[in-house]
């Protein structure tokens, strides 16, 4: 089954909370109506395409 995508707001959500406000992953999941996870496999998604287009911005 494939996992549903979140909306870019929640995206930005998560990332706020995580890096700004430096609250755990069961606390963000919690405050954004996702299991705990659920937000580990999207914060995964998040960093390895974060990972993937750094590299590919990278000079040769």
């Amino acid at each position: 089954m494939a996992a549903e995508r979140l909306p870019m707001r929640k995206l930005r959500e998560i990332i706020r909370l995580k890096l700004q406000a430096g609250q755990s992953n069961r606390a963000i999941a919690r405050a954004c109506g996702l299991s705990n996870t659920q937000l580990g496999l999207y914060s995964l998604t998040v960093l390895t395409e974060f990972e993937s287009q750094k590299a590919s911005d990278a000079p040769p």
